[in-house]
């Protein structure tokens, strides 16, 4: 996961993280780190599954679970990963959503 960033040109990835009605970004470098974590193992294991979140913090650079939990939290309430199992927000298991995969999707294609 290092160097997650390089993946976007800095003004692309500007762009990907700025409302353009508000001051204040969308999403999180720390968002779409955990969410792009969370794509990649999907991917990877040709299905949705959970990711601990020491995993999420290992692999993402987040070095904080702190960090990586309330990045997760925001997510959540955009439906964009979910508990496992669903609706226990206290797991420390997390997989994308449908709508998360979707989400990562467009951020990566820069759309």
């Amino acid at each position: 996961m290092a160097g997650f960033f390089g993946v976007f040109p800095q003004p692309l990835l500007a762009t990907l993280l700025r409302d353009y009605n508000v001051s204040k970004p969308v999403i999180s470098h720390n968002e779409v780190r955990v969410l792009q974590h969370l794509q990649v193992r999907a991917c990877e294991a040709g299905t949705v599954s959970p990711s601990h979140i020491a995993e999420i913090s290992s692999l993402s650079g987040i070095k904080n679970n702190e960090e990586v939990q309330r990045a997760l939290y925001i997510l959540e309430g955009k439906s964009l990963v979910e508990p496992e199992p669903a609706g226990d927000l206290t797991s420390n298991h997390w997989k994308i959503t449908s709508m998360g995969i979707k989400a990562y999707e467009i951020l990566a294609t820069g759309q």
